[in-house]
């Protein structure tokens, strides 16, 4: 996976709203989950590194890996600010997003640990398919395909 960019803020997920606020976001499994609006970017960039703890991020891609822990990142975050129902509903929204994906990330890793069986047979039929399609790319190349 390539390094996160720090964006103009100087802090991953962090963006600067026109009201002169800062909203952080993070992208999990594809969909960017909205973290809130805050009165600084360091505000914001914490909430960020308490949704990358959550989701298993590792310490080089938050913006301050000198932070031990997720109860350590937590204790140094604030709520963000919720100006409206709406607000309020999206950061909620986000919120079970975060819970759903950490659940599920907790679940998948005992599920490996009680079917190593299983893990290992997927290992090898991944390892089959990545063959044929080599084999399919050669032959396709052979016949001038590519």
């Amino acid at each position: 996976m390539a390094p996160r960019r720090r964006s103009n803020t100087g802090f991953i997920g962090v963006r600067l709203r026109p009201a002169g606020h800062f909203a952080a976001e993070i992208t999990a499994g594809g969909t960017r989950v909205w973290l809130g609006t805050f009165y600084t970017k360091e505000a914001a960039a914490r909430a960020y590194d308490v949704a990358a703890w959550r989701f298993g991020r590792p310490r080089h891609e938050m913006n301050f890996p000198e932070v031990r822990s997720l109860t350590e990142a937590q204790s140094l975050s604030t709520e963000p600010l919720l100006r409206s129902q709406g607000e309020a509903r999206r950061y909620r929204s986000g919120q079970r997003r975060i819970d759903t994906t950490e659940a599920d990330e907790q679940f998948m890793a005992q599920w490996r640990r009680d079917h190593p069986g299983a893990v290992e047979a997927e290992r090898i039929l991944e390892g089959e398919a990545d063959v044929q399609e080599g084999e399919e790319g050669g032959k396709a190349a052979e016949e001038g395909q590519i």
